[in-house]
């Protein structure tokens, strides 16, 4: 969905992103394997555009390298790591690679796990995507992703409400560390 969108455009120019995801793994935190699993299961979709989701997904990841990366903190439902594929190792390596990002010291990415205690909480209505620029004259974004297509906001408001429910999840999530604590048992468990 975002290969041609201009949300991968917004996303290459951002210096903070933050993503609440309470079905999927982020976008630039998948493997290709958990790339191609979660492209799969949406219905009807032909071998060749699966691989061009992939390849799409594998091409927004090389922000996370360029001479300004950004600032990446994911929050990340329990629920979603529990819902991982398990054959063919993608739960494995989706998790290894969860857990490699957090911990390098390279990179400025925190990815924290909302756990199923955290019980009814602000991020109730939905995955969000929070975008900050380096410009003081580029107002922060918020993208909301739909099946076919995905919603801009811009208004200072709206994006004040979205910052205050992130703010709350990351409040109410588990520390980074107690988040790779988890995603290193759930390994050993699998």
């Amino acid at each position: 969905m975002f290969g041609g969108s201009p949300f991968v455009g917004f996303e290459s120019e951002a210096s903070v992103i933050s993503t609440y995801q309470p079905i999927v793994i982020p976008g630039l935190l998948q493997t290709e394997a958990y790339a191609a699993a979660s492209a799969r299961a949406a219905l009807a979709r032909p071998a060749e555009e699966v691989d061009r989701i992939v390849e799409a997904r594998m091409a927004r990841q090389e922000v996370l390298h360029g001479e300004q990366p950004p600032t990446v903190w994911a929050v990340i439902d329990e629920s979603t790591l529990h819902r991982l594929p398990v054959a063919g190792g993608v739960a494995k390596g989706q998790l290894r690679h969860l857990i490699a990002q957090a911990e390098d010291s390279d990179n400025d990415i925190t990815i924290q796990v909302l756990p199923f205690s955290a019980g009814l909480h602000p991020g109730l209505s939905g995955p969000f995507v929070l975008l900050d620029f380096p410009d003081e004259m580029d107002a922060p974004l918020v993208y909301l992703e739909a099946r076919t297509e995905g919603l801009f906001l811009e208004e200072e408001a709206e994006v004040a409400e979205y910052r205050h429910v992130f703010d709350h999840l990351q409040v109410t999530a588990r520390s980074q560390l107690e988040s790779i604590r988890m995603m290193k048992k759930m390994i050993a468990d699998l």
